[in-house]
């Protein structure tokens, strides 16, 4: 039982000079040695010696503490100082013999001084604003062995200037004197420190901390509801919880679990690779390309025969009627309109470079087309031989344009042409002629001819076709 105390015992040793050693690193510091003016003038050495000190905190600036570098023993006062170790040191010493001293005991230190109230409740209402401006502020001497520590508030029982008793922030506190003070304090027994308190341990006083009772250095409020985010539930004050907010720190939209949707295309932003212009969920929340249409195929039925122009030519029939039908398709990313499809006959792929052109009636369409959607339409011709001044024979290919009113992602693929032939020519039209009325009756199609011949009265008739050749025919 014994040997296990001893070994208790020595681990809790063991375990308190670690971690006092563990404190004890190099801290950085400039001196400059104090003259004997020091406590009048705060007059020193103008070339600063720099040291790393291996001590637990680093000395305050202005703390005058004796020395012997080498050369004797002498007072030196701090001038700047910080926790880290320097690059440019001159020594290194050991800290454990550096003893901070009073060296002008009871002399007057410079002070500036933040009048925040006379009472604590002016002074929780002030403090928070006032030590972040430079208004009530004043410069003080006060006689006093020790300076009052910068960013501490003090009760001063008596009137400093033009403000009565309160409470009062340093702003600052040096050794020495001014030449410029607004006022003289000579009796400290009227100063008495007033903590503040801070529940939290965070450096921020509760006064001004907008997460009291939780650690918060940076005090950061996204929603500026005046709760810091490490004590906010709703820490963008959007209405959503953060453990239901799949974006905690931006304020969003409820239906989109508390994300935004910037551009408002319905894609939340955490899911949008475009979060600032408007586009669509296949597209991962970008804009679409433009629509993009073309006509896969286009086929043609005349007196009962059906040509298409993949893979065969479109075979035309003089002076007959002609259903042209035009297979278009939307390979594009976008939907767009179709407005209209114009054929037109010619003799050249090229319709710059043809010399009989002939175009066909406007096919109008003014239909809505989804990416990768195909339609058919199509609509009735008639082909008379010759056409539009031409033979029929001399248009050898057929072009398609198609119209829209969108931009569409490429425009070269809107005029398509195909091979065209023409059927040998037909003696149409014919004209029947009544040798005894003298009456003509015109036919465009054999069938045209077979119905008006079966409604003939009986009589003698002269048919002509168009090539010129006569037939008589007597009907009785």
């Amino acid at each position: 039982m014994k040997s296990f105390i001893y070994f208790f015992l020595f681990f809790l040793l063991f375990f308190y000079i670690t971690n006092l050693q563990a404190q004890v690193t190099g801290k950085y510091h400039r001196v400059y040695q104090v003259l004997p003016q020091y406590c009048e003038t705060g007059i020193t050495t103008n070339t600063d010696l720099k040291l790393v000190i291996n001590i637990e905190d680093k000395l305050e600036v202005g703390t005058v503490f004796e020395y012997n570098f080498g050369s004797g023993s002498k007072f030196w006062t701090v001038i700047y100082s910080q926790d880290g170790s320097g690059s440019d040191e001159d020594l290194t010493i050991d800290g454990s013999n550096i003893v901070p001293i009073d060296y002008c005991p009871n002399s007057y230190r410079y002070h500036r001084l933040q009048y925040l109230g006379s009472s604590l409740t002016e002074l929780e209402n002030n403090y928070c604003d006032r030590i972040q401006t430079t208004q009530y502020q004043i410069k003080v001497d006060i006689k006093i062995s020790q300076k009052l520590a910068i960013g501490h508030v003090y009760y001063i029982s008596q009137n400093v200037y033009s403000y009565p008793s309160g409470y009062y922030y340093v702003k600052y506190s040096g050794f020495h004197d001014s030449s410029d003070e607004d006022a003289i304090i000579d009796n400290s027994s009227v100063i008495s420190s007033y903590n503040l308190s801070d529940s939290d341990n965070d450096g921020i006083f509760d006064y001004c901390d907008n997460c009291p009772n939780t650690p918060n250095a940076n005090q950061t409020d996204t929603d500026g509801d005046g709760l810091g985010n490490d004590c906010d539930n709703d820490i963008d004050g959007d209405g959503i919880i953060n453990s239901n907010d799949d974006c905690p720190t931006v304020f969003g939209l409820g239906s989109n679990n508390g994300c935004p949707d910037s551009d408002g295309d319905g894609i939340p932003d955490n899911q949008d690779d475009c979060p600032n212009e408007a586009g669509a969920a296949s597209n991962n929340g970008c804009p679409l390309g433009d629509p993009d249409f073309i006509i896969t195929q286009i086929s043609v039925e005349a007196d009962d025969n059906t040509f298409s122009s993949t893979p065969n030519s479109l075979i035309l029939e003089p002076n007959q009627y002609h259903e042209f039908c035009f297979t278009i398709k939307n390979q594009g990313e976008s939907d767009g309109d179709v407005d209209s499809i114009e054929p037109i006959l010619a003799n050249s792929n090229n319709l710059l470079n043809a010399n009989k052109v002939a175009s066909l009636a406007v096919l109008n369409i003014n239909e809505n087309l989804e990416p990768n959607e195909t339609i058919e339409v199509c609509y009735e011709v008639f082909l008379a031989n010759p056409y539009l001044g031409n033979s029929l024979t001399s248009y050898t290919y057929l072009h398609a344009l198609l119209n829209s009113n969108d931009n569409e992602e490429n425009t070269t693929n809107n005029d398509i042409y195909c091979l065209v032939n023409t059927t040998s020519a037909r003696n149409y039209p014919k004209t029947i002629i009544n040798l005894n009325t003298f009456s003509r009756t015109i036919v465009i199609n054999e069938d045209e001819e077979k119905t008006t011949m079966s409604n003939l009265i009986n009589g003698l008739y002269v048919i002509k076709d168009n090539i010129g050749n006569n037939i008589k025919m007597i009907k009785h």
